[in-house]
């Protein structure tokens, strides 16, 4: 798999709140697949993709990703019900299977 080219996007407007909250704006143009890092530590990833906002006029569905500390595999296997062994869908119910569910 061939890696996306990186693109340092310049900071443009930065806001901090009295609350703690901060607004970081970053702007630029690219052309293609590009990979443009953001720099936030691993606590504050959750929060930060809360909030992120992607613009690409030429794209209906841009897409965000990031490197995760655990695999998929141990991230389903702390679920309750496990749901590691899960190979589809009638895998997935029968798990569930007993559960209570919303």
């Amino acid at each position: 798999m061939s890696q996306s080219p990186e693109l340092n996007l310049p900071l443009r407007r930065v806001a901090l709140f009295s609350s703690g909250v901060g607004f970081f704006e970053r702007r630029g143009e690219a052309a293609g697949p590009v990979s443009i890092p953001l720099p936030f530590g691993a606590d504050d990833v959750s929060d930060a993709l809360k909030s992120l906002v992607v613009f690409d006029p030429a794209s209906t569905m841009p897409s965000v990703g990031y490197p995760a500390e655990d695999s998929l595999k141990t991230t389903l296997a702390s679920l309750r019900p496990d749901l590691s062994g899960a190979k589809g869908g009638a895998d997935l119910l029968d798990a569930l299977r007993g559960a209570v569910i919303e």
